[in-house]
């Protein structure tokens, strides 16, 4: 069946898996925002959990996800030779 998420569970903030905290790259979610420390543009794939793929384009290290419903989304970012996943959850404030 379906787990449903109490809002105390969710976490505005996106997580980086173990194995890329030590590139020191942050991913965090600030109301309708995406942000990161990336000074880079750069490209991030998001995908729901039907698998479908989103291209969002960070800029200066800020993209608006106003657009993506709420719900629990993985992200893969490349940048250079480094490959960065993890989870993030959109919810309302």
């Amino acid at each position: 069946g379906l787990y449903r998420f109490k809002k105390t569970e969710l976490t505005p903030a996106a997580g980086i898996e173990s194995a890329n905290r030590n590139k020191n790259i942050s991913i965090y979610i600030d109301g309708y925002t995406l942000c990161s420390n990336i000074e880079d543009n750069v490209t991030i794939d998001i995908f729901d959990v039907n698998g479908i793929k989103r291209n969002i384009a960070l800029i200066n290290g800020k993209a608006n996800i106003s657009f993506l419903n709420n719900g629990v989304y993985t992200y893969k970012l490349c940048i250079g030779n480094y490959v960065y996943k993890g989870k993030l959850v959109k919810h309302s404030r």
